[in-house]
């Protein structure tokens, strides 16, 4: 693993450690404006910054690597100085596990939060294949700390609570999405987020925004979540312990 360069961080304020912010590049924002519309309310609700999290998806997204994402973030980045914003953002990536996840990896690069050592992964499977271990493992080996992404919404997962302990044995650790606490996700993610929130199984949260229409309700998760553990714990898991791990502050 390569030696770390951690960007410039904000003295204050939320950071988002999950977001399609970038815009045409997956399914999030569709535009420079859209991305905008986004960063004026992320602004306007207390945050500072955001770590840009485009899916890294070989099946769906190839163009999605690296070097090309590191390309769209100084992109965005000199456009929001450009229009006046006081916004930071960095360079991440939701990894897609896939069977040939390693290989991929091993050609294209792997993702990371603002060049820290975290890798924010997810999957989409109905039962926890081995594949996705041997990719955790090869990740670990390399000297990476892997965070699963959302695992509220992969409760259809057979015997899915050991899979989480297991999964915590390994030394995976988690960020909830903010949008499960609303009840938008479904009931049973939303219990799950309540049990994973106030069992203190999460180490982060993020709102995962994709586009201006959905954000509005992913920021109404914050105060659901003030409500169950506090405003202490909420700047915890939105602010401090992303800026100890992450920019290791």
């Amino acid at each position: 693993m390569e030696n770390l360069k951690l960007e410039a961080l904000p003295p204050t304020g939320y950071i988002d450690i999950h977001s399609h912010l970038l815009y045409g590049i997956d399914d999030g924002c569709l535009d420079q404006e859209e991305s905008f519309d986004c960063i004026k309310r992320l602004i306007k609700f207390g945050y500072t910054g955001t770590v840009c999290t485009p899916h890294f998806w070989h099946e769906r997204y190839p163009q999605n690597t690296v070097s090309q994402i590191e390309g769209h973030v100084c992109r965005l980045q000199a456009q929001i100085e450009e229009a006046g914003y006081n916004y930071k953002i960095w360079q991440g990536g939701e990894l897609r596990l896939a069977p040939d996840s390693i290989p991929w990896l091993k050609q294209n690069g792997i993702p990371t939060l603002a060049n820290s050592k975290y890798v924010l992964f997810d999957l989409w499977v109905d039962k926890w294949p081995k594949w996705a271990n041997k990719t955790i493992e090869f990740l670990f080996a390399q000297g990476y700390q892997p965070i699963m992404a959302h695992p509220e919404r992969h409760t259809h997962i057979k015997k899915y609570d050991k899979v989480i302990d297991n999964l915590t044995q390994m030394g995976i650790i988690f960020q909830g999405n903010l949008q499960a606490f609303t009840g938008e996700l479904g009931y049973n993610a939303d219990i799950f987020a309540r049990e994973m929130l106030t069992q203190n199984k999460y180490i982060m949260l993020g709102l995962d925004m994709h586009q201006f229409e959905t954000l509005e309700n992913r920021l109404d998760g914050i105060t659901q979540v003030q409500q169950l553990v506090g405003e202490e714990k909420t700047l915890e898991l939105l602010n401090t312990n992303i800026r100890e791990m992450i920019f290791q502050e």
